[in-house]
Formats: structure tokens, sequence, C-alpha cells
């Protein structure tokens, strides 16, 4: 009877053994479908190697936000949503945020998309969509932002890109109308930003760090109003008048 019941017991342990591997087997990561929806020209390795390291985990343990956090902050691609596919499948939609921005560098130009993700280095500032210039960024007085490619930059403490961000946050497709952005630090927290448009036409935008959104729709305000004549040349000055308020002038 003994010898009955150790046989019954290390059967019954072993089929919950086989039960166990059965269902740590079935519920492992095995496939990890990336969707990609992408501008123009992209490199998806490092997406590739990141996903990687969840496949042969347990699909239960796998955190969906943590997919998400470390694509979003160690490649330029955006996650739309991840999905777990029971019982073997993370299925992960990506999208890829349009060229924007031009940095010189040596050789060539660090390419960045709109929340300043540099893409790679290039011997232009062509987009690589359309053939178009990206927008160049020029910084004087002050060093140039820390730019690492496949990286984003700190836009939200750096003052430069923090501005840059603050005043073309409100213009639809800004590269259809500029070509260029500098910002020049005068003195201790005051910033002068000027915008170059494609027609010719200047925007001179004074302590832009303070009031800068309100400055900027000002200024594009007044841009958008000039004639097609006044566009091809002449200064679009804004600054905060005394006693007026926020005013952007233009000087043929």
């Amino acid at each position: 009877m003994k010898h009955a019941r150790l046989v019954i017991i290390l059967t019954i342990a072993l089929l919950a053994g086989f039960a166990v591997f059965f269902v740590l087997s079935l519920f492992t990561v095995k496939d990890v479908i990336c969707e990609y929806s992408v501008y123009g020209i992209a490199d998806f390795e490092d997406v590739e190697n990141i996903l990687s390291d969840y496949e042969g985990r347990n699909v239960f343990l796998v955190n969906t936000e943590e997919i998400t956090a470390r694509i979003n902050g160690e490649t330029i691609f955006n996650v739309e949503g991840v999905e777990k596919e029971y019982p073997s499948t993370i299925r992960v939609k990506l999208s890829s945020r349009q060229e924007r921005f031009a940095v010189e560098t040596v050789g060539g130009y660090y390419i960045l998309d709109e929340v300043f993700a540099v893409s790679e280095i290039r011997a232009d500032k062509k987009n690589s969509a359309d053939e178009l210039d990206n927008i160049l960024l020029t910084f004087t007085g002050m060093q140039a932002p820390e730019l690492v490619l496949k990286k984003r930059a700190d836009y939200e403490n750096d003052p430069a890109l923090k501005l840059i961000k603050g005043v073309i946050d409100g213009i639809e497709s800004p590269r259809d109308h500029i070509i260029s952005i500098d910002v020049e630090k005068k003195e201790e927290n005051n910033f002068y930003v000027t915008v170059s448009f494609r027609e010719g036409v200047v925007a001179e935008i004074r302590t832009a760090n303070d009031l800068t959104a309100e400055k900027a729709e000002k200024t594009f305000e007044r841009y958008f109003a000039l004639s097609d004549w006044d566009k091809l040349s002449g200064k679009i000055l804004c600054f905060n008048r005394e006693g007026v308020g926020v005013v952007a002038q233009y000087e043929p």
C-alpha cells in the first residue's frame, strides 16, 4: 500500500510538473510582431534589439508600459500601442515623427524630428521624404544643445530648444514657411529668436523667453497678413510695448 501511494504521489507530481511546463511553454513569448507607420527612411535595429529582450519571457510577466517607455526613451520612434495576444504574442505599433530640423556638426548635419530626436547625421540638411531642406537651427552667444545620435534631446530643460518649440508650436507645417531659426542669448535670461522665412522676410522676437506663445502668435499673424511682395524682404519686429502689450510690426 505504501508503494502504491508513493507511485500515485509521484505520478501526480509528474503530471503536475508536465502541466506547469506546458502552461509555461504555452504562455512564453514566441512572437513579437511590430507594425510600423513611418515617414521617410527609417532604421529599426534599435527597436528590434529592445523587443528581442522580451522573447522567451512569460507573457503574463511582460510589462507593456516598460516596453513603451524603453522604445520612446531609447529610440527615435513613438509607440502607438503595445498589446498582448495570448497565448504567446506581443504586438507593437510604432510610428515615426517627421524630420523637421538640422543642426550643423563636423562634416554634416544632425537631423532632428519635431520632438528633437536625432535620427541620423547627414551630409546635407535635406529632408529624406521630399528632398526639401529641414529648418536649420543655429545658436548665437551660447553653447549649442547636446545632441546624441538616436536619442531625444532634452528640450524641456534646454532653454534654446524649449524656445524653438514654443515659437513654432502654433504654426502648422513650419517647414513650409521657415528656412532657419537662430536663438541668440543677449544676456542672462534674455533670448532673441530670429526666424527666417522662405520668401525672404525675417522676424525677430525679442525677449522671446517672456510671453513666448503670445509673441509667436503675433509674429506669425503679421507674417501671414503680409502681401506676397512684402514677404520678399523686410523685417518683422515683435516685442512687448509698455502700456500696449505684445506688438509685431513690419519694417520694409
